[in-house]
């Protein structure tokens, strides 16, 4: 038990020391996608409609949120690459964590939001204000409506 304790904090460590606060948002954004998956579930248990389909749907969606981030990983790692190479130019932003931190925190914050409506319809009571602090930091991060990957016909 001992040398999981050192273990977990070594890993800890390393990772703070590689990844820095970007590393802790994604990994809070993981624990919450884990839990948002398990509210849902419980919650469809609960309501007895429960099912294998929507179960998977929910997952490739989760998939797709990956893949943004991953895609907003590669927009920071594109402009730290202009920004290192121009020759006699300069981004009209600061590279590095731009893009990855506010995907990040844009779906954690729909994650977290979507906690609070499985648990308040398992009955959980919810305080207004914290309803409303959730929506704030949604709409301010948030600039017109989502997009899907759905196609216009």
């Amino acid at each position: 038990m001992q040398y999981d304790k050192k273990f977990i904090a070594a890993a800890a460590g390393f990772l703070s020391a590689r990844l820095g606060w970007v590393g802790w948002l994604l990994l809070l954004y993981a624990c919450a996608m884990c839990c948002d998956f398990a509210t849902g579930t419980v919650l469809a248990l609960k309501q007895g409609v429960w099912a294998s389909k929507t179960a998977r749907e929910k997952l490739w969606k989760k998939c797709g949120a990956l893949l943004m981030l991953l895609a907003a990983a590669f927009l920071d790692m594109t402009a730290q690459l202009l920004a290192a190479n121009l020759p006699h130019g300069t981004l009209p932003f600061l590279p590095g964590a731009l893009f990855l931190p506010m995907v990040a925190v844009w779906y954690l914050l729909a994650e977290i939001g979507s906690i609070m409506e499985n648990a308040a319809a398992m009955g959980a009571p919810m305080p207004r204000f914290f309803k409303k602090s959730i929506e704030t930091m949604q709409n301010s991060i948030s600039v017109g409506k989502k997009e899907t990957g759905k196609r216009r016909k």
